[in-house]
């Protein structure tokens, strides 16, 4: 229960195959990319690692081989830095392919490096997550940085995946040019009245180790689970995995609606993602 688990939702599915298509496509001058939109903590920075996970693989004989076959990269995941720039994002890649330069190396040699390394390690596909980060800055900042998007994409000749916020979005879609290389994937809230959301809580529940049903893909506690947590995946995921701690320390091995009702959720400290930021009365 402690560890990470992938459950492959359908929605999680039908992007990841979008974005595993992206794998496949030639080196082009324009190369079609896509952006991953939902709210915070809802599964996006999940479905990139996944895509990660499953194409950056060692061989098979890699520790055994005296000779260390040539390690391949597909994926390359990164993390979008804090502000709107060219040159953080570009000093970003660098830093983790542990070849940063001068402060004062050029952009473009900057990017040339990039796409030398990226090409000897067989990069087929950028990832970047927190793309969110580039709602903060001026207008003319924004426009700037997204240009230097575009050039990067333009030189390494790759597709690339962002995943952002809704917020982001707006970003995006001030520059039609951006907008039209980057088509949305959303991943929406979860809610109570739809079976998608009951075969995900019910995922949720085979995955806890309790020795007694909890019945999480029913109606009833669907609609207690997503009233508590916004409809928010990770939400979702943190409340149902308290609730099954309490259950295997107090031995119950179930979860149950009282445990979803106020007097339930004080005993875990659980307060609803909504409330969190607001002043005690």
């Amino acid at each position: 229960m402690k560890r990470p688990f992938w459950i492959g939702y359908d929605r999680a599915v039908q992007i990841r195959a979008r974005i595993e298509d992206l794998l496949d496509t030639p080196y082009s001058d324009r190369v079609t990319s896509c952006a991953v939109i939902a709210p915070s903590y809802n599964g996006k920075t999940s479905i990139l690692r996944n895509v990660q996970r499953r194409h950056n693989v060692l061989p098979p004989d890699y520790q055994q081989s005296p000779s260390r076959p040539e390690i391949k990269i597909p994926v390359f995941f990164m993390q979008a830095p804090p502000v709107p720039d060219e040159d953080r994002l570009l000093d970003a890649v660098l830093r983790l392919l542990c070849i940063q330069g001068s402060p004062r190396e050029p952009t473009e040699h900057k990017i040339s490096r990039i796409q030398a390394v990226f090409v000897g390690l067989g990069v087929k596909l950028l990832a970047i997550d927190e793309f969110g980060f580039y709602q903060a800055g001026s207008h003319d900042r924004q426009k700037k940085a997204l240009n230097g998007l575009k050039y990067l994409g333009n030189y390494l000749q790759i597709p690339m995946v962002i995943a952002a916020v809704e917020e982001g979005l707006n970003v995006l879609s001030a520059n039609e040019e951006i907008a039209n290389r980057f088509p949305a994937e959303h991943l929406p809230r979860w809610k109570a009245n739809d079976q998608n959301t009951l075969s995900l809580l019910a995922s949720f529940e085979s995955k806890l180790g309790l020795r007694k049903p909890s019945n999480l893909g029913t109606e009833g506690m669907a609609k207690l689970i997503i009233a508590n947590t916004g409809g928010i995946l990770g939400h979702m995921h943190d409340l149902v995995r308290e609730l099954a701690k309490k259950a295997l320390r107090s031995g119950a091995e179930q979860i149950v609606e009282a445990d979803l009702k106020p007097e339930g959720l004080k005993q875990i400290r659980w307060v609803i993602p909504s409330l969190r930021h607001q002043r005690p009365v």
